[in-house]
C-alpha cells in the first residue's frame, strides 16, 4: 500500500490537490485529472467525458477525428455514405471517418481521405494510451490482475481480484524466470495460472511481477 499518501504516474508523484499535466496523457477521454484520497487511498479522479450521442439511426455512420474522444457527428444517407473514402484494414472495410484499432498493433486510428496505410501516419493514427495507473490504481495498489480481450495489446477492460475461492494451478516455468508474480497476497511462480470466476478468462503469471488476463470471445477458443 502507498503509505506516502500520493499517486503515481510513470513514475512521478502527484499530491493530493496537486495539478496534473493534460499533456502528460495522451488520451482525449482522460481530462482534468487529479490525486485524491479515497477511502485512505490515494487515486487519480478524472472528469468524465459525457459523449452526447444519438443511437445510431439507419443508414447513418458515426464518424470521428484521430484526437477527438466523441463523434465529430453522423453521416446520413445512401448517396452520402457511398461518396465517402474507404479503408480496407484487417480484413474489413471502414467509411472515412470511422475508427478502428489495427491488430497486432499499439494504435487507435481513424480512416481519412488521405490513407495512406500506414499506421505511423500522426493524421490517422495515435498511440494508444491506456494511462492504467491513473484509472485503476486502486487495483494496481491490490495487486489485482488486468484482464485484456483476444490480446495483450489493447486497454484493459477491466481487472480481477483474488477471493478466498483463488487457487493455484501450477505450470511449467520454461525458461526458468525465478522472478515471482504477485496477486493480492499471493506469490505465483512463473507458468502458473490462478482460478477467477470470470467466463472464458485465463489468468497467467508470465511476466512478473503481475499477473495477467486474458478473456475470449469463445470459451471453445
Amino acid at each position: 500500500m502507498n503509505s506516502l499518501k500520493v499517486s503515481v504516474f510513470r513514475g512521478v508523484s502527484y499530491k493530493p490537490g496537486a495539478p496534473f499535466p493534460q499533456n502528460v496523457v495522451k488520451n482525449p477521454c482522460t481530462k482534468n485529472c487529479g490525486c485524491s484520497i479515497i477511502n485512505g487511498v490515494p487515486q487519480f479522479t478524472c472528469a468524465v467525458v459525457d459523449c452526447v450521442e444519438a443511437e445510431d439511426a439507419e443508414e447513418c455512420i458515426r464518424t470521428y477525428e484521430v484526437d477527438s474522444c466523441c463523434s465529430s457527428g453522423p453521416v446520413c444517407g445512401k448517396d452520402a455514405i457511398a461518396s465517402l473514402k474507404t479503408c480496407e484494414i484487417d480484413g474489413v472495410m471502414y467509411k472515412e471517418g470511422q475508427a478502428f484499432q489495427p491488430v497486432n498493433t499499439k494504435k487507435t486510428c481513424v480512416c481519412t481521405a488521405e490513407w495512406n496505410g500506414r499506421y505511423d501516419d500522426p493524421a490517422s493514427c495515435r498511440d494508444l494510451d491506456c494511462a492504467v495507473e491513473i484509472h485503476y490504481q486502486d487495483m494496481i495498489f491490490s495487486k489485482c490482475a488486468p484482464v485484456f480481450f483476444g490480446n495483450q495489446l489493447g486497454c484493459p477492460i477491466s481487472f480481477v481480484c483474488p477471493t478466498e475461492e483463488t487457487k493455484v494451478i501450477h505450470g511449467q516455468n520454461i525458461r526458468g524466470i525465478s522472478s515471482q508474480c504477485f496477486y493480492g497476497n499471493m506469490t505465483v511462480n512463473v507458468g502458473d495460472t490462478v482460478t477467477v470466476a470470470e467466463k472464458c478468462t485465463k489468468c497467467v503469471c508470465n511476466v512478473p511481477p503481475y499477473i495477467s488476463c486474458i478473456m475470449k470471445g469463445s470459451c471453445d477458443d
